[in-house]
């Protein structure tokens, strides 16, 4: 998580010794621009990720859209994005000289809100994507699993077990006092060296419950999802190419047994069914079992097209985007375990250090964007989105006419 990553690099960076000047020059120099590009990048990340998240959650709540099981679990998503994004806002005030981050409270407060919204957003992508699977690929039971009812129940038990794992965050870090041993100057938040084998084990278990098993499982979804609406735009356009060529047959048929003729009785007599029907204008037509339209469970709703092709983009540009930190945070938990370097210590430590933190700012991304997507991706969010703001915008121009009228009587 974000706030031990902090810690860490605050440790190394004091006990790094001088060895290369060049090497050091070029740490320095790009240590420095990553710094004042989060300086300015993270509270824009979290102004517009507050807001966004907040905007989802209103259209989603506010509208017909919350019975859909699957918005239940987006909304669910938007609030945990925005508690990630405020423990990192927490985190950054100590740029502008408030380290609060590193006081005791605070520090347990912001590492279990990290840890938990974290894993949560993670979950609740998963349980996404689960959901979509089984409205696409389980179509019979979609009417008993998709629903809100069922995503309230999956999301209040997600939370609670979250909540219970992550709790012990409240003990076992705390603030680090003056170390001169470590040549640490100031107090940090860190874990209780009597618990950093919990610690060492709860990291391990956060990266296999929120890097390895839910991307093998997206990736693995995701795939059978794409080849389900592969099929159905397949199957869509053979259909489309029958009814084509059914309609065109029918015309043919319907010009060709529309010529002149007189009406003569039947033989057989009027009620007989293997007569001729006569059409409204007086057109004959033969009798002719209706042929049955070729029909495959490959086939969907254009709603629940519409739905699946925005989750399906939703959760791959979430795959994309955190990929990079997955690897780095990966290789860095196997590094840490093997002590395994390719090149110099210190070289191989201020590589890793730069890298990482240009992976973690391209992950908060992740919780930022969702709002973006739903309105590019989904229609029916874009079209109610818009309506909610034209009957807030008549709402807010009828107010104001009422106050104007009651200063002017």
């Amino acid at each position: 998580m974000y706030a031990p990553d902090i810690e860490d690099e605050n440790v190394t960076n004091n006990s790094l010794p001088v060895s290369n000047t060049t090497d050091d020059n070029s740490f320095f120099f790009h240590e420095t621009f990553v710094m004042k590009f989060s300086m300015y990048f993270i509270p824009t990340m979290f102004c517009v990720g507050t807001v966004s998240n907040t905007l989802a959650v209103v259209v989603f709540l506010g509208s017909e859209l919350r019975q859909l099981g699957v918005n239940i679990y987006l909304t669910a998503l938007a609030v945990a994005d925005t508690g990630y994004l405020l423990s990192l806002l927490i985190v950054w005030l100590e740029a502008v000289g408030w380290p609060i981050f590193h006081t005791s409270g605070w520090c347990q407060l912001v590492v279990f809100l990290s840890y938990t919204c974290s894993f949560l957003s993670t979950w609740f992508v998963v349980a996404v994507t689960v959901e979509r699977f089984i409205a696409i690929r389980l179509p019979l039971k979609r009417l008993t699993m998709c629903t809100p009812r069922r995503a309230i129940i999956v999301i209040t038990s997600l939370t609670a077990g979250t909540v219970a794992l992550f709790s012990c965050a409240f003990f076992t870090n705390g603030i680090r006092p003056f170390d001169p041993q470590r040549n640490i100057t100031d107090p940090v938040c860190t874990p209780f060296k009597e618990y950093q084998k919990l610690h060492t084990a709860l990291t391990v278990m956060d990266a296999v419950c929120t890097l390895l098993i839910p991307f093998i499982v997206l990736l693995i979804l995701n795939s059978l999802i794409a080849h389900a609406i592969v099929l159905h735009y397949r199957e869509y356009r053979r259909l489309s190419v029958y009814s084509s060529c059914r309609t065109a047959s029918t015309v043919v048929r319907q010009s060709t047994e529309s010529q002149p003729h007189r009406d003569h009785a039947s033989p057989y007599g009027a009620d007989d069914t293997q007569s001729n029907q006569k059409h409204p204008n007086g057109v004959a037509l033969l009798a002719k079992p209706a042929q049955p339209r070729p029909t495959n469970p490959c086939t969907y709703s254009k709603a629940q097209v519409r739905v699946t092709k925005m989750l399906l983009w939703v959760t791959s540009i979430y795959l994309v985007i955190n990929l990079p930190s997955y690897i780095m945070r990966l290789r860095l938990l196997i590094i840490s375990f093997l002590g395994i370097y390719g090149a110099p210590r210190q070289q191989q430590e201020q590589t890793e250090m730069i890298v990482h933190e240009w992976c973690q700012l391209l992950y908060c991304t992740s919780f930022v964007i969702n709002f973006f997507l739903y309105n590019l991706c989904n229609v029916k969010f874009r079209e109610t989105f818009v309506r909610m703001c034209r009957t807030f915008h008549m709402r807010l121009c009828n107010t104001v006419r009422r106050c104007h009228r009651g200063n002017a009587l």
